[in-house]
């Protein structure tokens, strides 16, 4: 019978577990190696696969991305009526600095510290807005806190252009943890993101270069607000980083991460003979 040779996709761990000693970590551990390729879902990835024992020659950098060049064309042809529109419909005046907040609101994404910080720099930067864009089991919370807050925008789920809209608009992107695919977002819209050294970040986080496209603070509530500060109260390297997030996100597209897989397999076949 002619040997069937298997390939693994994927981030080589689950970067949500609760636990490296949980049975679906261990079980990983100990078949991450017992395969005959690996497509890596990035750096990050590789990084993982071969620090395990397995071989870089038989490791294939897939650059995992969204498509980027969609985005791009979507984020260039919003209107100035589209954007004060939105900010019309969420109540916000159209001189107001918006951080953004795009994404599962859940306990790991630091929500309730997100909330927090937004208020500390609102107490500095009066004009500050933070929008909050998703849904998920602290809905309810953030609702609360909108009520609450005159400085807080709920604006539940968003897709497609409107999604893209409330990209435009957006001065910065802050996520206390867990940043996952909104990296391209950000760098594609160029709008740096803010973070911290959080324990449930996605191998996305490796896309982000922190103090170029992106600000990566110490994994508390004082450095993450000091680091939303930082980019709100300088125009110039906001300005700056903005722009570099751009030439970042030409790194990455569906035509690399397509050709990368392919070229992947084509390894695989010369190697094995197949």
């Amino acid at each position: 019978m002619k040997y069937i040779r298997l390939a693994y996709w994927g981030h080589g761990v689950n970067y949500m577990a609760k636990s490296d000693n949980d049975i679906a970590e261990i079980i990983k551990r100990k078949l991450i190696t017992k395969v005959d390729w690996w497509f890596a879902y990035n750096q990050a990835t590789v990084k993982i696969v071969e620090s395990a024992g397995y071989p870089r020659n038989k490791i294939t950098d897939v650059q995992n991305s969204i498509d980027v060049d969609a985005l791009r064309e979507g984020i260039n042809s919003v209107s100035f009526s589209e954007t004060e529109s939105l900010k019309k419909i969420l109540e916000i005046d159209k001189n107001s600095r918006i951080i953004l907040y795009i994404g599962g609101l859940y306990q790991e994404k630091g929500i309730v510290e997100l909330i927090e910080a937004s208020k500390i720099v609102n107490r500095l930067y009066p004009d500050t807005i933070l929008l909050i864009v998703g849904s998920g089991p602290l809905k309810e919370y953030v609702k609360q806190e909108e009520r609450k807050s005159e400085h807080i925008r709920f604006a539940g789920p968003l897709f497609g252009r409107d999604k893209i809209v409330a990209l435009k608009i957006a001065d910065v992107i802050a996520m206390y943890d867990a940043v996952g695919l909104v990296a391209l977002d950000s760098l594609t819209a160029g709008v740096p993101i803010i973070t911290t050294e959080g324990k449930n970040h996605g191998p996305e986080i490796e896309y982000l270069i922190n103090g170029k496209t992106s600000i990566i603070t110490n994994y508390n509530l004082e450095s993450f607000a000091d680091g939303i500060i930082r980019l709100i109260k300088s125009k110039e390297e906001l300005d700056n980083m903005k722009m570099e997030n751009i030439r970042e996100s030409y790194n990455y597209s569906m035509v690399k991460m397509v050709n990368n897989f392919g070229g992947g397999i084509e390894y695989a076949i010369k190697y094995y003979k197949i």
